[in-house]
């Protein structure tokens, strides 16, 4: 298919929960054999305490792949249940600093972090979640090539905002391309009753509305 046929969504989406159902079967007993190795590994004398932290990074791995797969297929179907409590941001937050804390090296990143960590939000968490990693991971992954790789997060009463500045000499995307992968959080925040609006001009700014 060239970029220029149309897409048949109502037939990529059926194709897209006949592979998330098979991938899910998959991960199923990949995650049981990494659960067996990781309980192997701690008594075993032959591993190295890195290979150890390996395992259990692939297991907490494969468990949340998991986990994701079951999500996206419940949203394809619209089958999801939205389930609203309240929680910290400074919860919420640690949560996306961790997993992204294992697929990139956060400390080549200049991140300027302000959040009212002790004010609570009522919110579906697994769907915030997703919706706060994807904009942090395309913020991320536009900047791999930047000498100087810098963020700015700001989470405040009424938004949470998320800044790279874009440096033309260094970009190695366009516009469009820099807002690849949002389509998920633009549905999903309006699952959660959010607002997403993304602008782009010498920074990429993504922004989360959320109500009072």
């Amino acid at each position: 298919m060239s970029k220029k046929d149309p897409i048949d969504y109502e037939l990529a989406g059926k194709q897209a929960v006949y592979l998330l159902h098979d991938l899910n079967n998959y991960l199923t007993i990949l995650n049981s054999s990494f659960s067996l190795l990781n309980k192997m590994s701690t008594t075993s004398e032959n591993l190295s305490e890195k290979e150890k932290v390996t395992l259990r990074r692939g297991s907490k791995g494969m468990l949340e792949l998991n986990n994701l797969c079951s999500t996206y297929s419940l949203l394809i179907l619209n089958r999801y249940t939205l389930n609203f409590k309240k929680y910290k941001r400074s919860e919420v937050f640690e949560c996306v600093m961790n997993t992204l804390s294992e697929g990139y090296d956060l400390s080549l990143f200049q991140i300027n972090i302000d959040v009212c960590e002790e004010e609570e939000i009522n919110t579906d968490k697994p769907l915030l979640l997703q919706c706060l990693i994807n904009l942090l991971k395309n913020a991320i992954e536009h900047q791999k090539s930047y000498p100087d790789k810098k963020l700015s997060i700001v989470w405040d009463t009424t938004k949470l905002k998320i800044t790279n500045p874009i440096d033309e000499n260094y970009c190695e995307s366009s516009s469009y391309e820099r807002g690849i992968g949002l389509s998920f959080v633009t549905e999903t925040s309006k699952k959660l009753g959010l607002t997403f609006e993304v602008s782009s001009d010498v920074e990429f700014c993504s922004t989360i509305y959320f109500k009072k």
